[in-house]
């Protein structure tokens, strides 16, 4: 691996650091975020579930409890778009699957909370040709 720097420290606005910068706690979402976005792919891929598309958001609250900073919660809020409403039910159970399987979801002290949604997205009828 090179000696370049991929990466400097920053302190996060709210500890008089500069606005605008990832910190270790954006990093800390995130990799809550990559690893159940993965978890899931892999649980759906294997019991052959399709998917329109995935997104996800995340979020971290933390908290002051005696006077120490800390995360009390991770927020998770994927959105799964399917063809088939008969998948709702599948998706939802292989969401709290993967919530319940991420590796680093469950490395941690704070509560990881899923606040899953299912679309049903239409299919658009191909036009005929002339």
């Amino acid at each position: 691996m090179s000696s370049q720097r991929i990466w400097r420290g920053r302190t996060p606005p709210e500890f008089l650091g500069e606005p605008g910068h990832w910190t270790p706690e954006h990093f800390l979402v995130a990799a809550v975020a990559s690893c159940f976005v993965s978890t899931f792919s892999g649980i759906a891929e294997k019991s052959r579930l399709g998917f329109a598309s995935f997104n996800l958001d995340a979020e971290g609250v933390l908290g002051n409890e005696n006077g120490i900073w800390l995360f009390t919660e991770i927020r998770l809020r994927p959105v799964v778009s399917i063809l088939k409403e008969e998948d709702r039910d599948r998706v939802m159970r292989l969401l709290e699957k993967a919530e319940k399987s991420c590796l680093i979801a469950r490395s941690l002290q704070c509560k990881v909370v899923l606040f899953p949604a299912v679309k049903i997205e239409e299919e658009l009828p191909v036009p005929a040709r002339a």
